[in-house]
């Protein structure tokens, strides 16, 4: 039998040691960004996208119906009321930059599942509000909150794992959008009928939970790298515990070859030293008074002891008349058969004692249990998580196709291009903040305002959502005035299948070569305005349908061509930093377009119609706006080049990793997902 000891001193030599054996190539200690499969998984992930942007803009825009009993229920000014509804939509818009920082750090799935929670939560504590303040809170800001989580990660997901077929993927995602319009705004009435307004929120709120579902689908991307391989020389056989590689029971194996002291392989009162030989045990004192920390002891039970073999291999014995007092070290034994730094440096324990024994038992449950990595499996474990990162990658928001990008075209393979178009982040030293800290630094980079072609483009944004949502709110009060009321709330269906149909002819014409897709954005706004103001004209069902219709696939457009038109006009490498910014403003104006529309009819004495006119003259102005852009972004890049550069400091290109052969361009790649 024997009690193998071991001292904690002078560390460092041991990690060196490790490291001398080992030989990598540079290139292969270098992971490469995840290829996007284009199929297989992300198809699953695509119908659980499609089902959260159903559910969210689904309940978004049925708020007209909720509209007028929370006027009846708290008896508030129509403004005010209003502002309720045009929260949900503004915080989530508003939320985007710090959602998209929080998916870099945890992941899309951990987001999308917390932010079904808070959203059902929300809506369910809305109905216990007694005034129209706390609605506000519950059902507003929180529920716009809960809904940020969802949307964003819902597209972000599907942009990451397809390429080639991202256009047609995200095309099918947000159609989400459309049908949960046409599908709840045919029956939040009904349910508001039969249950009233509290009961068909909790029957909505419900609904919203199915985005855990989803969200639990949404499996992260990871890179296929291997990590560096070790020499087949460090393998050793540990008998009944699994085998595990390590520097220095190598070198007590190879001691024990050449020093024949130790009769019958017994290693009894003895210890290894720093310097890996083997001493007498009285000569050694093993963990100095100074360096131990607290420890937990257990019950008393028969002493086990761990001795080595001729075959080197651990075996344990019991010795029921003996019985000591056992130590748990708090954070987990070193493992025998691997120790080097992050093994010593969890071995803390008995303070006042000289010495310690290990039961085989503890050594499978706690040492095993988690594998002790080297320093360069350590720093290629986190380059590989850094290079997985969504955000890191500078079209990760752009939904249209890829063959339209000069940076695609200019690559001669899928992998390059991604390798061109991926920053990771190179300082280990900024914590477990850094993946959301520089995201928010990069989505938050307000020095962007510099360029008058954003600048332009924000004004265009802003005018366009102070009007988008007047229709959804007030077109139902306008309507009931004129047809019956369930078919009033069937005009939102109308405007939800007719987005649909928008979003599918956006992304089609987007794809050909011969369509701008700015001109497409500016005529789409101008017609939509133009139907806002035909609104309070309207006296027939059908006059209400034709507008409905045509305004829904004209704010499609708008919606689907966002960072599209970004991308021609600032270039990929500023769109992460441009959309940002665009979607806080388009926030802002969310939360304040519905209420001044409702200032309006509150001052014109019950009318509703300067709220239309207002909101279509902004709408048609934004797109007028819009037709200055393309001769202004010209002069710009002529005249300012400079202000189209990227100017992300906080990362370096990825372009170390070993070129593989490829397919070419738009053929079919095959990625690794981590199991949900």
């Amino acid at each position: 039998m024997a009690t193998i000891e071991l001292l904690e001193e002078n560390q460092e030599s041991n990690t060196r040691t490790m490291g001398s054996q080992r030989r990598v190539d540079d290139e292969e200690d270098e992971p490469s960004p995840p290829l996007p499969p284009d199929g297989g998984w992300g198809w699953v992930i695509v119908f659980g996208s499609f089902i959260c942007n159903m559910l969210v803009d689904g309940f978004c825009f049925c708020y007209s119906v909720f509209f007028v009993e929370f006027l009846k229920e708290f008896g508030e000014s129509v403004s005010k009321t209003a502002f309720v509804g045009s929260l949900v939509p503004g915080m989530y818009l508003m939320s985007g930059p710090f959602v998209s920082a929080l998916a870099n750090k945890v992941g899309c799935r951990a987001v999308t599942i917390v932010g079904a929670v808070i959203a059902c939560l929300s809506f369910i504590l809305s109905t216990f509000s007694p005034s129209l303040d706390v609605l506000i809170i519950t059902y507003g800001i929180m529920g716009g909150i809960g809904f940020g989580l969802i949307y964003l990660p819902s597209i972000v997901i599907v942009n990451f794992w397809f390429e080639g077929k991202r256009a047609f993927a995200t095309g099918i995602a947000v159609c989400g959008s459309g049908i949960g319009t046409f599908v709840f705004g045919a029956f939040a009435p009904r349910l508001i009928a039969a249950f009233g307004w509290k009961g068909a929120t909790w029957i909505l709120a419900g609904l919203i939970l199915n985005c855990i579902v989803c969200g639990a689908v949404f499996r992260p991307l990871e890179s296929l790298s291997k990590a560096p391989k070790r020499k087949e020389s460090e393998d050793i056989e540990i008998g009944p515990l699994k085998p595990r590689k390590g520097s220095i029971m190598y070198k007590i194996i190879e001691d024990k070859k050449r020093q024949r002291t130790i009769s019958s392989g017994s290693m009894d009162n003895v210890v290894i030293t720093k310097d890996n030989k083997v001493v007498d045990a009285k000569k050694a004192k093993l963990f100095p008074d100074n360096k131990l920390m607290d420890i937990e002891e257990e019950k008393l039970k028969p002493k086990t002891t761990v001795r080595l073999e001729n075959n080197n291999a651990i075996h344990e014995h019991n010795d029921k008349s003996e019985t000591q007092k056992e130590t748990t070290i708090i954070n987990s034994t070193p493992n025998l058969l691997n120790i080097h730094n992050k093994a010593l440096d969890r071995v803390r324990a008995l303070k006042g004692a000289t010495k310690v024994s290990f039961s085989a038992e503890d050594l499978r449950k706690r040492v095993l249990k988690k594998p002790i990595q080297t320093p360069e499996e350590e720093e290629y474990e986190r380059k590989k998580k850094e290079v997985s990162r969504p955000m890191y990658r500078q079209d990760i928001f752009y939904t249209g196709s890829m063959r339209s990008i000069p940076e695609f075209q200019s690559q001669p393979d899928i992998r390059s291009y991604i390798k061109s178009t991926t920053s990771v982040n190179v300082q280990k030293e900024e914590g477990r903040l850094g993946p959301i800290l520089n995201v928010l630094k990069d989505m938050f980079d307000f020095s962007i305002l510099k360029c008058l072609t954003f600048d332009v483009i924000c004004f265009m944004s802003v005018a366009a959502m102070l009007g988008f949502f007047t229709p959804f709110v007030y077109l139902y009060m306008q309507a009931i005035q004129f047809v019956d009321p369930n078919e009033a709330a069937f005009l939102l269906s109308i405007i939800g299948i007719s987005n649909t149909a928008g979003r599918v002819v956006a992304g089609w014409l987007s794809d050909r070569t011969w369509a701008d897709c700015l001109v497409i954005n500016n005529f789409a706004l101008v017609v939509a305005g133009a139907v806002c103001i035909a609104i309070p004209h309207c006296t027939q069902y059908w006059m209400f349908v034709l507008v409905c219709v045509i305004y829904g696939l004209c704010i499609a457009c708008f919606i689907s061509l966002r960072t599209i038109i970004l991308t021609d006009l600032l270039g990929l490498a500023m769109l992460t930093k441009s959309f940002g910014i665009l979607l806080l403003f388009q926030g802002i104006a969310s939360v304040v377009g519905t209420p001044l529309a409702g200032v309006l009819y509150d001052e014109e004495n019950q009318s509703y119609a300067i709220s239309f006119y207002s909101s279509g003259i902004l709408i048609s102005v934004a797109g007028v706006v819009g037709f200055t852009v393309r001769t202004l972004n010209k002069w710009e890049k002529k005249h300012r080049p400079h202000l189209f550069e990227s100017g992300q400091t906080q990362y370096v290109p990825v372009s170390s990793t070993e070129d593989l052969p490829l397919p070419p361009l738009g053929s079919e790649q095959n990625g690794h997902a981590q199991a949900p």
